[in-house]
């Protein structure tokens, strides 16, 4: 089964005033290429698909006209929330877009959606199993953009930022009854992880790090989001950062 792991696509971006999404049009053609010739089955979008709460018209079709492409491919696409993201908005087509094979963090319980060569058995908002031909199965936890307000619960003061994340982990990681390996999907910044200056100084200070020790030995590779530079944080366990689509 493979995987393709992008993050960071800011669409509706603009460069000092100066429009860039005719750029992001041109690098997401790209993107379907490297799909199509390297017969990609899963899609992982690691969170800031859009550059603010409230993106353009355009923005919003070019995001819909990819994941449209993407399903025309056959492909499973699975997307979490960036701190760029609104994501009752980005997840709003969430109901439509399971049947194209699209899947939201935070979306409702969807099973047995069959695509080109993989079928999601299960997806029910902070995770997914995925099958292929050959029955081998993999399992997919989601960890959009981590906020007490995203998550829908209360502030606990006793509670470290550390521990909480840690908690939203095992809870996404807690359906795995098959013991399937494991890819975890991640927007945060990670200990040892190189930020750029195309970051807004947005939770990049110390209390938001996390060290690398939070992802459970059985992740086999955690795809992050939210560093704009391509990057591994850990070689030996997979833990990397795309880097951002442009």
């Amino acid at each position: 089964m493979r995987f393709l792991h992008t993050s960071d696509w800011h669409l509706g971006k603009k460069l000092e005033e100066r429009p860039r999404l005719e750029e992001q049009k041109t690098v997401l053609k790209s993107l379907l290429s490297i799909v199509e010739s390297q017969n990609v089955d899963v899609v992982l979008i690691s969170g800031d698909v859009y550059d603010t709460f409230t993106p353009s018209a355009e923005a919003e079709t070019l995001f819909f006209d990819t994941l449209h492409s993407l399903s025309s491919l056959g492909v499973a696409t699975v997307v979490i929330s960036g701190n760029h993201d609104d994501p009752t908005r980005l997840s709003a087509s969430e109901k439509l877009a399971a049947t194209s094979g699209v899947f939201f963090s935070g979306g409702e319980r969807v099973e047995n959606v069959k695509l080109g060569k993989v079928t999601v058995k299960i997806a029910d908002g902070d995770h997914l199993v995925i099958e292929d031909e050959t029955s081998e199965k993999v399992y997919v936890a989601l960890l959009p953009y981590p906020t007490e307000m995203r998550m829908k619960e209360s502030v606990k003061e006793d509670e470290s930022y550390r521990d909480k994340v840690a908690r939203y982990i095992g809870a996404s990681l807690s359906h795995n009854e098959e013991d399937l390996p494991c890819v975890l999907s991640a927007h945060v910044f990670m200990l040892g992880g190189e930020s750029s200056s195309s970051e807004r100084p947005i939770d990049l200070g110390g209390a938001r790090i996390l060290p690398p020790s939070i992802i459970p030995e059985n992740v086999i590779y955690t795809a992050l989001g939210h560093l704009h530079k391509r990057q591994i944080v850990d070689k030996k366990r997979n833990i990397l950062y795309s880097g951002s689509l442009l």
